[in-house]
This record gives structure tokens, sequence and C-alpha cells, in this order.
């Protein structure tokens, strides 16, 4: 019973939707925990106060039902109070998840190195499309002040 009312509940919500968020058959057709599938980096911003110098992701690519880590190496290019770090997730280029971390309003002189991270739950459910990950680092004039994108595509 819980199973039809997820599958209808799904259907439901697909069909809402202003286009097909995802191909329901592919979906269905996916393996759970299969091969990984490669990430790709790239900044999002051209002039930046904080310098990204090092990204990390572990593990190196995504796979259903395993957690993933981004971390982030950088150099502030001014004084900087960081407050906030702004995830944005996309789906097929449609908005589908935000989150924020708190920073702690840490000070950090320019020069000075500052380190970020954000881990994530993959779902086993992760529909096939492209997804992209936006890191969005902010100061306490809530103003961003350096900005990276994670790139997948599920297949």
């Amino acid at each position: 019973m819980n199973k039809v009312f997820i599958v209808l509940a799904l259907v439901f919500a697909v069909s809402c939707a202003d286009g097909p968020l995802f191909d329901v058959y592919q979906f269905l057709d996916q393996e759970v925990n299969g091969e990984g599938v490669p990430i790709t980096t790239e900044i999002c911003m051209e002039e930046t106060k904080f310098k990204i110098l090092k990204t990390a992701i572990n593990p190196s690519e995504i796979i259903k039902g395993q957690d993933i880590n981004i971390k982030v190496q950088g150099q502030a290019l001014v004084d900087l109070t960081m407050k906030n770090l702004n995830l944005v997730t996309k789906y097929n280029g449609a908005d589908i998840f935000t989150d924020n971390k708190d920073q702690g309003g840490k000070a950090v002189p320019t020069g000075d190195k500052f380190v970020y991270q954000y881990t994530a739950s993959v779902p086993t459910f992760t529909p096939a499309g492209e997804w992209d990950i936006y890191l969005k680092l902010e100061n306490d004039d809530d103003e961003v002040v350096s900005c990276l994108k994670a790139h997948f595509t599920m297949p």
C-alpha cells in the first residue's frame, strides 16, 4: 500500500510541473549503488574577494546512496568576516534545494587562508539528468565573496 502511494505521489508531482522533472521510466530502470559518476568543478564568479586555491571532493565520483564532501581552500584578497555558506542545488537547470551553513563570523585578514566544506547525502533514488551544486561563500555584509560550481550528469 505504501509503495502504491509513493508511486502515485511521484506521478502527481511530475504531472504538476511545468515540464517533466525527469523520465520516470529511466528513473525506475536505474541501478542503485552502481558505478560512480565524475564530478567537475569550476569557479562561477569572476571578480571575488576570496580566491579559491584548492578544491577536494571525496569521493571523487558521485555514488548513489553515499555521502559526498566538497572542501574548498582559498585566500582572502581583502579583510573578510565569513558569515555563511549558501548552497543551491539545481536539477536540469531548476533550483530544487537550498541550504545555509553558518561560518561562525570568522575574521580572515587579507592574505590569510580559509577552508570551508559541505557534506551532503546522495539519495539512492537520485534521478538521471544534469546536476549543478553552487557553493557561495558570504561575508558579514551578506555579499557573495566566492562561488564554486560542482557539476555531474547522472545517467
